[in-house]
């Protein structure tokens, strides 16, 4: 059994997921212990009848359908806060953590849904003997549309970072991971326009900066001065 917390304003979606996984586990427990308790004469007939209601609600296909989304989607949110949270999280590092964030949500939408609704559609495939762990489904009312929720949360996080600045977008290009292939012509020049731009911002040598910046990509090594000043403003926590 794991004890269902409570979900706080902060770090909400940490809290919320902890809750949904929560549910998720302990499913046939709490959905016996509200059947039980909505047939317990001893408490009052406003209570049995509360217990009825929520035992109703877990024993339709829609709740464990919309847990398993949300539980697939909270946890890559429960993630991604908890990426931004850190202290070693950068400008650059957040902006990477949500695009990542994105790209995997974006791969549920198409997939139909994360690991956890997947194996919920494996597992209630005959409608006839329709059930989730042990307890027994009806149909009930329509639950979450996963490929209009999945976009909703979507383009809400591509929203948040769509409008950035542009010495973000210039510092992406000192990350190696951003360059074209050594084989491309445009590789020995690649990023220079930007690195001149964050020389200019920082009160450095733009020239020093383009040549350190062109040695470190064509020897590899370890980054000269100029270079090294403009890594170290690509590792700050300040968003100019």
């Amino acid at each position: 059994m794991i004890r269902i917390t409570a979900i706080f304003g902060v770090r909400w979606v940490a809290s919320s997921y902890r809750a949904v996984r929560a549910v998720w586990r302990n499913y046939s427990a709490l959905y016996k212990h509200l059947a039980t308790a909505s047939l317990d004469t001893t408490g009052s007939t406003m209570e049995r009848a509360k217990f009825q209601g929520l035992a109703n609600k877990l024993g339709t296909v829609s709740f464990p359908q919309d847990l398993a989304l949300m539980k697939d989607v909270l946890a890559k949110l429960s993630g991604l806060s908890l990426k931004l949270q850190a202290r070693d999280c950068n400008i650059l590092k957040s902006f990477t953590a949500v695009d990542t964030t994105v790209a995997v949500l974006k791969a549920f939408n198409s997939a139909g849904g994360g690991k956890t609704l997947k194996k919920l559609s494996r597992t209630c495939t005959v409608p006839a003997t329709l059930s989730f762990k042990g307890v027994p489904l009806s149909q009930g009312k329509p639950g979450v549309n996963p490929g209009q929720f999945l976009t909703a949360v979507i383009d809400n996080l591509s929203r948040r970072t769509a409008d950035r600045p542009a010495v973000v977008q210039d510092l992406h290009m000192l990350r190696e991971d951003n360059w074209p292939p050594r084989t491309n012509d445009a590789f020995v020049i690649f990023g220079e326009e930007s690195v001149s731009r964050l020389a200019r911002q920082f009160g450095l040598s733009t020239r020093a900066a383009v040549e350190a910046f062109r040695n470190y990509k064509l020897e590899g090594g370890k980054p000269e001065l100029e270079l090294k000043r403009l890594f170290a403003a690509a590792c700050s926590n300040v968003s100019w």
